[in-house]
């Protein structure tokens, strides 16, 4: 194709009439109709069993909408190739392929000096097979083509874009990673997941007081400059690879590496204390615009496989110095008035690992992603048996409340067919069973309290103290006893008492008002009332819409 254009070393020429796939022979169809496309050449590249692999039709398009000299860099006509896979259900790709096309945003991720990809669909590959046809195909890119270059393909509607292709690797924080953060005591290390079926990886960021020397971690946090969202960059392999893209996007990040070496190295700290890790946790403010307030702020994380001593030496932000206890420490020039050392460049052919940043969910994420706003009551759940615990882990994953929890019973092999408890609780009491599954599911996020006790038993002092300031008791007791005894006292929170009807047809809820001067007695004689003189009584149960005209 000449030095203006890429070509196709590894595919076989072929007339466009010996095109074998459904796609590829009605794109050929559509671009022979087509007035702004003009069929160049074909091409078919074949797997390593000899079968055909995907079929390239190369065409030249060009658009009426492309403005003259624009700012972008796309010219009237382009020369593309249609490269399309054997798989039906797989996305054709669409490669410009003079050399010079700009690099835009909506492109898809490509190995260094390939051609450009044009990204052209938002939606998964699924949906778009299922309305694809050759002449809306040839419509969406010249669509591409226009739009990118007046700069109007981002819709002002749109998310900004991201700074990095998503990573099949994930780091998840623990929720309260800040506070953790801020122990000048605490260790760090990352741990691993299981392997995710696709390639994926999942890790861990762990904390702790105790050390683990043979797998601590530095932690380097980088809250680094303003962006204006742009080009989505490719997955980066080494840390000259990482300074370079974000160079593009005007961020020094040597310079900000650097000065938060040296602001975590204490002068003279002694080599051997180095970690056999670093993790460089990025967070990068993204705007729509120059002079807008950003629109998120993306984080990215990247594990390099030596400690933050030993980078700040690459870096040359520290050097080490011998002393007489032969011992080797690293020092700093501006805090020790040693000379500077020199320039180093090593640094740039450190490996780095990038991985997605996730975040346990504390209780208020929690509430978010729940769509719940108050934060609940400090209450008491009496009863921890299937509906209690049931009751409770919805509570739980939804932020709200923080409870106590009173049963004196425990988890028995049959409870595990409705209980919330698995079968390595059995023997467990239900109270704690259900603060350990609290625990599971939030991970400290959320406290709760175990109160292995009778609730009917005024002689529990612990019992009776948590019952007394909570501002909410929850009575899923599934008996008489209590909530009569509850009526009596007035010394306790506001109570509420659930069931299930024995036909288990529906539940009831029996809410006391917030003065209580309507108890649980005197709720649950208005229900044996309505159920024996309403039409619904009947059944045993309450119909959808049943109210009570208290």
């Amino acid at each position: 194709m000449g030095d203006q254009f890429r070509g196709f070393d590894d595919a076989e020429d072929i007339p466009g009439s010996a095109l074998e796939f459904p796609r590829s022979r009605a794109l050929y169809e559509a671009v022979g109709l087509h007035r702004d496309y003009l069929l160049v050449e074909t091409y078919r590249k074949k797997s390593p069993l000899g079968e055909p692999a995907q079929e390239i039709l190369v065409v030249d398009v060009s658009c009426d909408g492309v403005p003259p000299s624009n700012s972008v860099g796309i010219d009237f006509t382009e020369r593309l190739a249609l490269c399309v896979p054997k798989d039906p259900q797989a996305l054709i790709e669409v490669l410009a392929l003079r050399r010079g096309f700009p690099l835009l945003m909506h492109q898809n991720s490509i190995l260094p000096d390939a051609a450009p990809s044009l990204c052209l669909y938002q939606e998964p590959p699924r949906s778009v097979a299922r309305t694809w046809t050759a002449p809306s195909f040839l419509k969406r890119i010249q669509y591409w083509l226009e739009h990118s270059a007046r700069g109007t393909l981002h819709a002002a509607d749109q998310p900004v874009e991201q700074l990095f292709f998503v990573s099949p690797f994930e780091l998840v924080l623990p929720w309260n990673f800040d506070a953790l953060r801020d122990n000048p005591n605490m260790y760090f290390w990352v741990a691993r997941g299981l392997d995710r079926p696709g390639g994926g990886v999942t890790l861990f960021l762990e904390g702790s007081t105790t050390a683990k020397a043979e797998r601590t971690a530095s932690v380097v946090n980088l809250t680094l400059p303003k962006v204006v969202h742009g080009r989505v960059e490719s997955d980066c392999g080494t840390l000259g690879q990482l300074a370079d893209a974000l160079s593009a996007k005007g961020i020094n990040l040597l310079d900000e590496l650097t000065s938060a070496v040296q602001a975590r190295v204490t002068p003279g700290i002694e080599a051997s204390k180095d970690d056999p890790q670093t993790v460089l946790m990025l967070h990068v403010p993204v705007c729509r615009a120059e002079g807008e307030y950003p629109s998120k702020v993306v984080q990215r994380a990247y594990l390099i496989k030596t400690g933050i001593l030993k980078l700040g030496e690459a870096l040359g932000a520290l050097y080490t110095l011998k002393q007489q206890d032969n011992v080797t420490r690293y020092y700093e020039e501006l805090k020790t008035g040693f000379s500077a050392p020199p320039a180093k460049a090593e640094w740039r052919g450190q490996s780095v690992f990038p991985m997605e940043v996730l975040r346990c969910v504390d209780r208020a994420a929690a509430r978010f992603q729940s769509g719940v706003a108050p934060e609940g009551p400090s209450g008491t759940l009496v009863g921890a048996g299937a509906l209690g615990s049931a009751l409770l882990d919805m509570w739980t994953r939804s932020g709200w409340g923080e409870w106590s929890i009173i049963d004196n019973d425990h988890i028995k092999p049959h409870n595990l067919v409705r209980h919330q408890a698995d079968s390595s609780l059995i023997g467990a009491s239900k109270a704690e069973a259900a603060v350990i599954q609290v625990d599971r599911v939030m991970q400290g996020a959320t406290k709760a309290k175990a109160i292995h006790a009778d609730a009917c038993d005024l002689s529990e002092q612990k019992s009776v103290e948590a019952l007394q300031s909570s501002t909410l008791v929850v009575d899923a007791s599934t008996t008489l006893d209590y909530p009569r005894l509850a009526s009596s006292r007035d010394d306790v929170g506001r109570h509420v008492s659930v069931f299930v009807t024995p036909s288990a047809s529906a539940a009831v809820l029996l809410l006391e008002d917030a003065n209580r001067k309507l108890r649980l007695r005197t709720l649950e004689a208005q229900y044996y009332r309505s159920m024996l003189s309403e039409e619904w009584g009947r059944n045993g149960a309450l119909p959808v819409a049943e109210t009570f005209p208290w």
